[in-house]
């Protein structure tokens, strides 16, 4: 069976689904490394966050859909490297989440095509992400993308329990 998908900017009305698929997204990364452990009331916290942004010109919620039913999500924005620098406006695509039984349909690199349209639209050259090296699915769907790695994040721990 084929199925129809669409991406479209996310209204008011698509925050709660929103929600519930970042919290899928973060607990599946828990998973991965539990730094990612969500705290009590991260739903309404991360929901208040989306309700904030959504009208702002430099903020990017979109939802894609599959049947009609809301399927996936990327959020980004667009940010700014100190002044120090000769190319300081960028994009950052903060979470791209896909409800586990549409994975691998084609949703996320749609939703990235329209999230990469919006950048350039607002006149930004690049956009940044990240990925959880732990996440083997995630590695490897922005390896088929256009991202490249150009930086690697590094962490140590200064001996205080989280």
């Amino acid at each position: 069976m084929v199925h129809k998908h669409a991406v479209r900017e996310a209204t008011p009305q698509d925050i709660d689904r929103v929600v519930e698929l970042w919290s899928e997204h973060v607990d599946f990364h828990a998973q991965c490394d539990p730094r990612f452990e969500r705290r009590e009331g991260s739903e309404d916290g991360f929901a208040q966050h989306l309700r904030t942004q959504l009208d702002k010109s430099d903020y990017l919620l979109v939802v894609g859909e599959i049947d009609g039913e809301v399927a996936g999500f990327l959020n980004g924005e667009l940010s700014d490297y100190p002044p120090c620098f000769a190319h300081r406006t960028h994009g950052f695509i903060d979470n791209l989440a896909v409800s586990p039984q549409w994975q691998r349909a084609g949703l996320g690199t749609a939703l990235v095509e329209k999230a990469m349209s919006w950048f350039s639209a607002k006149g930004v050259a690049t956009v940044e992400g990240r990925v959880l090296l732990s996440n083997p699915m995630a590695v490897a769907f922005w390896q088929k993308t256009e991202f490249e790695p150009y930086m690697h994040t590094i962490r140590a721990r200064t001996g205080l329990h989280e």
